[in-house]
């Protein structure tokens, strides 16, 4: 059986983009362009989100690059995973067994306390907010989550079936 893959927003945009990052672009293209005709390519509505901030906030002469990602997404990258109840509880349990082992053991007793007023930011326990919306997804779906993004704390302590997979760590090296 085929891997499915869930595609960070650093990965979407080298693969689209030829002009700013050349290398990943190639190096991306070319991971994809290998994988057998019916892989699952997914991404996530996270991802549309941050996608969508970029095409807002840039500036008016990105406009062919903004319809180009637009018509991209649209024809490669239909189906968008939505967050689900069963994606908030992995989301949860993640969060959680982050704070167990980052969270500064004097803090712990004080945050628990604070948490349904003022919730933990996960970058607080070294983590991205959307990494762990993105982790959570790929643990739901039983996907591959390929990111360019260091996932170190996420790594620690995701369960051993997170897979993860960095297609353009070649292009960085070189």
């Amino acid at each position: 059986m085929t891997k499915g893959y869930l595609l960070d927003t650093n990965i979407v945009s080298y693969w689209v983009d030829k002009k700013s990052s050349q290398k990943e672009h190639r190096f991306v293209k070319a991971r994809i362009d290998s994988l057998p005709d019916l892989t699952l390519l997914r991404m996530s509505a996270v991802v549309i989100g941050e996608l969508d901030t970029w095409r807002r906030l840039a500036p008016k002469d990105m406009r062919a690059t903004q319809k180009e990602l637009t018509d991209f997404i649209e024809t490669r990258l239909p189906h968008i995973l939505t967050i689900t109840y069963e994606t908030a509880l992995v989301y949860g349990n993640l969060k959680a067994r982050l704070f167990h082992h980052f969270a500064q053991k004097r803090e712990q007793e004080k945050l628990v306390s604070e948490q349904l007023h003022s919730p933990i930011p996960p970058k607080k326990l070294g983590a991205d907010q959307n990494d762990l919306w993105l982790a959570a997804q790929a643990l739901e779906h039983n996907l591959v989550l390929v990111t360019h993004d260091p996932m170190t704390h996420i790594q620690t302590i995701a369960p051993s079936n997170l897979d993860l997979e960095d297609w353009a760590a070649e292009a960085a090296a070189q």
